[in-house]
């Protein structure tokens, strides 16, 4: 369907070409193109530019620990990773996740002090926007609490005013739906992110053996109000 702007386009060019519709049609949609062409254009070199930049500050950051470290002696190299890298955050993340996420982009050409090497026309010919910030750390943890599978109930008591085991808590919840009330989105957030560790290593350490009754198997993650699981 044509826009406003293309019928009169086109009422202009039927008049002009005498009538020829198709040649007229065709001219519009060479123009259409064109003009999409530079919109995506200019909506690439944008993101280009914001991948340049996003994260500028950490890698800054981690180079400078990365030079300080190498300039340390050997018996002082340990106690200064567990105080500025295993011991230190950024935006809630140790710097350790960090410094192992950007060893494996080294191959979009950052050397080992996260300083990129390559040209400008090099990096905007490369896969950059296989590691933009829509890929980084807290997008892929965005992402996985949204694919969490199991559905998140909060029991509206605390686990510790009853003797529960789990099958009883199960029947709770079918018989007395009232009892529990669906999470907000920032409840399931911060509650997948207190747990998602045990679901996704159930398979090396069993919940069994850390003390907890809690079957993931069901298809539920329960918490009670003080998001505890028991």
């Amino acid at each position: 369907m044509l826009s406003i702007i293309d019928k009169e386009i086109q009422g202009i060019l039927i008049f002009k070409l005498n009538g020829y519709t198709d040649i007229c049609n065709k001219i519009i949609n060479i123009k259409n193109e064109l003009i999409f062409d530079d919109m995506k254009n200019e909506h690439m070199k944008k993101d280009f530019y914001n991948w340049l930049s996003y994260d500028i500050y950490l890698k800054n950051w981690m180079s400078k620990l990365r030079l300080d470290y190498l300039n340390l002696q050997e018996n002082e190299k340990e106690e200064f990773v567990r105080k500025n890298i295993d011991l230190n955050s950024y935006l809630k993340l140790s710097l350790d996740v960090y410094f192992n996420y950007y060893d494996i982009y080294k191959n979009i050409g950052l050397n080992e002090m996260f300083i990129r090497t390559k040209s400008l026309e090099e990096y905007f010919s490369s896969k950059w926007w296989m590691t933009t910030e829509k890929n980084s750390i807290h997008w892929n943890d965005m992402h996985q609490t949204i694919k969490f599978p199991l559905i998140v109930k909060i029991y509206n008591k605390t686990f510790r005013s009853n003797r529960w085991c789990f099958d009883r808590l199960l029947d709770e919840l079918i018989n007395n739906p009232d009892e529990f009330r669906n999470p907000t989105i920032k409840e399931r957030y911060k509650i997948i992110h207190k747990f998602d560790f045990y679901y996704y290593n159930q398979h090396i350490t069993p919940l069994s053996e850390l003390g907890f009754e809690q079957d993931f198997d069901s298809g539920y993650l329960i918490v009670d109000c003080d998001f505890c699981i028991f």
